[in-house]
């Protein structure tokens, strides 16, 4: 169950600590793994079970007010992810950015000035707290966290020019996943889907073929494409067994298949009998805070040349009194939604 409720409203704790009014959040898969139950998420310990808890971790805020020691904002910034560290009276906070009020840290300045009053994973979260271009619209903003997600984990994972790929999943991950490939000069690039209209978008961001689980065999019609050698690299973004195993007989020598994002499923029996002789099953499901700082300009400079274009997998922004609406878009398979504050 999902309601909109009154939590206290945060307040500058610390004196890198900046407060930050809610412009927009975005919906994220883990917002409804989170609403079903179905979340885990390995820093935790396993499943996360501490409800209630308030929702939203894609979100863009605006400054309005600094912390003493705080170098790196000013007033009327536009900050991505700023979050609830702690919510009062007995809320639990997953990031916590679908509120109206949150807070952000200036990392850099905690860094130059040696401050270590913050564990080293949630010191490391600040990083995240980049702030958005003046010319650039609040909705773009809340798509590069999106957008650095993917790349950074396109960089991790080693995804190369003239490598085969292969994405189970056209929703807003896996959409991205094919415009960069695209745009790194992987070929062939052959996206699943079960949706048409979804299919339909992959092909225009640059898949070369697309294969519908109702119409197709998917193995058949993915061995048609690149044949007995198999594919360099498999990402799932969806998360299932069923997909996991299927990617096992089509990966190819020495290839690599991703799980990417929280799986709601923890357990699998996997038979790799018809794998090659080496392959790679790596799980991505926590993004790497560095990695996707480290990519952020670049990210920007794709957005700002037209190469990308971040409303391509949005569907809808929706206004905070809309929020229903919005989890039962998103629960139906909608692309993304934004919630406009």
């Amino acid at each position: 169950m999902v309601e909109v409720g009154q939590v206290p409203e945060p307040k500058i704790t610390h004196d890198y600590m900046v407060k930050t009014k809610t412009l927009m959040c975005g919906l994220c898969g883990t917002d409804k793994h989170i609403i079903d139950g179905v979340f885990h998420f390995g820093i935790l310990g396993g499943r996360f079970e501490s409800y209630p808890t308030v929702l939203g971790h894609e979100s863009v805020g605006e400054v309005i007010e600094l912390g003493s020691k705080v170098r790196s904002f000013r007033i009327g910034d536009r900050i991505l992810k700023p979050s609830l560290l702690k919510v009062d009276g007995g809320m639990n906070s997953t990031w916590g950015s679908l509120s109206e009020y949150t807070v952000a840290c200036d990392y850099t300045a905690m860094v130059e000035d040696g401050n270590k009053d913050f564990d080293p994973f949630t010191l490391s979260s600040f990083m995240c707290h980049q702030v958005v271009p003046p010319r650039m619209p609040t909705e773009h903003g809340v798509m590069i966290i999106t957008l650095t997600e993917v790349f950074s984990a396109m960089n991790r994972l080693g995804l190369a020019r003239n490598k085969s790929l292969l994405i189970y999943g056209a929703g807003p991950v896996g959409l991205t996943f094919t415009r960069f490939a695209r745009l790194r000069g992987m070929s062939p690039i052959v996206v699943v889907s079960r949706t048409k209209r979804k299919l339909d978008l992959a092909k225009s961001l640059g898949a070369n073929v697309t294969i519908s689980p109702k119409e197709e065999n998917v193995p058949a019609k993915a061995r048609e494409v690149v044949g007995a050698k198999g594919f360099d690299f498999i990402v799932d973004t969806a998360g299932s067994t069923e997909i996991m195993q299927q990617a096992i007989g089509l990966i190819g020598f020495n290839g690599k298949i991703c799980e990417y994002g929280i799986a709601p499923q923890t357990q699998a029996n996997l038979d790799w009998l018809k794998a090659p002789d080496n392959w790679t099953l790596q799980f991505l499901q926590l993004p790497n805070f560095e990695e996707e700082t480290s990519v952020f300009g670049e990210v920007i400079s794709l957005i700002e040349s037209g190469a990308v274009d971040p409303m391509k997998v949005v569907d809808r922004i929706l206004h905070v009194d809309q929020t229903d609406e919005a989890i039962r878009l998103a629960k139906e398979g909608a692309l993304k939604i934004i919630i406009r504050f």
